[in-house]
């Protein structure tokens, strides 16, 4: 690795022989299992076509949370004419077309997940609406076409159906979910996922402590680091989403006070002459609305750790690659329930605003994490040379290794960074980044490695807000490399978006398969889909619905796919489809339009 050599540890399954199975780095032989509580199928259901397959993925759990490794989970199928199911989970598309109810089962406890065979699409053109985190079919959807204005509203089967096809924007509208508009579309069989309603005045999530009791590092500084899995769609994951919100922590030196900006999901508490001291002592994490997992990394560092000043860039270049030191905690099943914002009258997060609207945090369910897993993993990484923002380099890499399963989204495993250097370059140096092994439950997943090119700019007096805007290098495997030599950045996008006369635009971004506008309103958002470069006006939503237009900010992100599939594949019925964006995505970046 990286021309030098490690001790061994699994890297997937590919590592282990027959009967065993990859767990904390080890190939283990699965141990009897505890008495079961229930079990979670984390593959989404929705729709599969004649002879296609899907594997599905499920875990047992005990009756404390924890998962069972290996458990032989038995599958089974109550229609397989429409819909069949193998012993180890592959779902295959039958015959005669319907809905297939599927169950996972172990030691008396099952879930269930549907799958529906469609027939083949009829004349004309056939538009499918389903759910984009769990695929379920949306029935009482309106799909509106222009520049026809021809509507139709989705049947108990997900399905609009329109006499005609031809060139057209694709417009689809639920109460329940943000909408999405397929741009200048051609395709006669389309499949369109949307993504639950995401408002500004809800949130849900968890807060807690951090404990450092098995801790295997040595100094005057406790060190912590927790979240839940990564939910939203990967175009949406940035610096804010993994590392929490700004929290102003006031510290009193001898009735002196300091105010220090830490992330929300930081945890610190350190030592002076024996005696222990609070910095903050509880993590503040929000997550997306479902089934999610907990993370945390915990650690002791020494006082000459932190020593030195320099600009945020530089700051978290240096902490971030002593992540490697800590231990890594896991929780892995939480469900996290989105509930109204309040006023921040207490003002929780000591920015000195009353009047503005934060998560509920004391409603929040509280949970504490304990980190004791050893990074044991490696992985050499070699950026590419940096993409341009606003006429110059971004400053950083940010690594982010984990673990993507299922409808649990992506689980931080490992973190690093990388920072571009001062003598005029255009790459940030290599970096060998530790992460945890999958552990807990992970098993089945698979990993998923995050390189961010971010643009911090002038950070010089330290307070700054993590940016949002970032170009991303997105690796997934199911055995981890030992070595990454990562292809090129995306380039940034540019673009604007006129309320008044609800027009959008973006420019075409070279090595992208899908461009992704999102006008993001206090009420929800409204995606718009295209390839290459977008003009679109959008309609006025039809009667009933809110206008998901109107005072929205706009944030558009070019995105590559994997080689080996296009935009028209990801946006028809036969998979990988929308559904699966998270796991078929290469590159992409984001930046928000003023």
């Amino acid at each position: 690795m990286g021309g030098g050599c490690v001790p061994f540890v699994c890297r997937g399954p590919d590592d282990c022989g027959a009967g065993e199975i990859c767990s904390g780095g080890s190939c283990i032989t699965p141990p009897p299992p505890p008495a079961v509580d229930r079990v979670s199928i984390l593959s989404p259901g929705g729709v599969i076509l004649e002879g296609e397959t899907r594997t599905l993925v499920a875990v047992a759990y005990d009756a404390a949370g924890n998962a069972i490794v290996g458990a032989p989970i038995q599958w089974s199928s109550d229609a397989p004419d429409s819909v069949s199911v193998s012993a180890d989970g592959v779902a295959t598309g039958g015959s005669t077309p319907g809905t297939a109810t599927l169950t996972a089962s172990f030691s008396g406890e099952s879930d269930t997940v549907t799958l529906t065979l469609l027939p083949p699409a009829p004349a004309g053109r056939r538009v499918v609406v389903v759910d984009a985190e769990d695929g379920s079919l949306i029935s009482g959807a309106l799909v509106r076409l222009e520049p026809d204005g021809l509507e139709a509203t989705t049947d108990a089967d997900g399905v609009a159906v329109f006499a005609a096809g031809g060139p057209s924007d694709v417009h689809v509208f639920s109460d329940a979910h943000d909408y999405v508009t397929i741009a200048q579309n051609t395709a006669d069989d389309l499949l369109v996922a949307l993504p639950r309603r995401t408002r500004s005045d809800r949130a849900g999530g968890i807060t807690g402590g951090i404990l450092f009791d098995r801790v295997r590092t040595q100094g005057e500084i406790s060190v912590g680091l927790a979240g839940l899995s990564l939910g939203q769609s990967l175009p949406d994951v940035d610096l804010v989403s993994l590392m929490g919100e700004v929290f102003v922590i006031h510290l009193d030196f001898g009735g002196q006070t300091q105010d220090v900006p830490l992330p929300g999901g930081m945890v610190a508490e350190a030592e002076f002459n024996g005696f222990p001291f609070s910095i903050k002592n509880r993590f503040y994490a929000r997550g997306r609305d479902g089934l999610r997992a907990a993370w945390a990394f915990a650690g002791r560092l020494s006082f000459d750790r932190f020593s030195g000043g320099g600009s945020a860039t530089a700051r978290l270049s240096r902490i971030l690659p002593l992540f490697s030191l800590f231990e890594h905690g896991l929780v892995p099943r939480i469900l996290v329930s989105e509930m109204d914002t309040v006023v921040d009258t207490g003002d929780i997060d000591g920015d000195g605003d009353t009047t503005e609207r934060v998560p509920d945090w004391n409603a929040f369910p509280a949970r504490n994490l304990t980190p004791a897993q050893t990074q044991t993993l490696r992985v050499h990484v070699d950026p590419p040379a940096m993409p341009t923002y606003q006429g110059a380099p971004t400053d950083a890499v940010v690594l982010l290794a984990g673990n993507r399963l299922g409808r649990l989204g992506l689980l931080p495993l490992g973190l690093s960074a990388t920072e571009l250097p001062q003598n005029g370059g255009t790459e940030a140096p290599p970096v060998t980044m530790k992460l945890a092994p999958v552990y807990g439950g992970l098993e089945a997943g698979v990993y998923q490695l995050l390189a961010l090119a971010v643009p911090f700019g002038d950070t010089s007096s330290g307070n700054f807000d993590a940016p949002r805007e970032a170009s991303v290098r997105v690796v997934t495997a199911t055995t981890l490399p030992p070595d990454l030599q990562l292809d090129s950045f995306l380039p940034f996008a540019s673009g604007s978006y006129d309320a008044a006369s609800r027009t959008l635009q973006a420019d075409a971004v070279p090595g992208a398969s899908l461009t992704r506008f999102v006008l993001a309103a206090p009420e929800g958002r409204w995606i718009v889909y295209g390839q290459g470069a977008l003009s679109e006006t959008l309609p006025a939503p039809p009667a009933g619905f809110a206008d998901l237009a109107a005072e929205a900010t706009a944030s558009v992100s070019p995105i590559q796919l994997r080689s080996d599939l296009s935009a028209d594949n990801l946006l028809s019925p036969a998979g990988p489809t929308l559904v699966d964006l998270d796991t078929v995505t290469t590159a992409y970046s984001r930046v928000n339009l003023p």
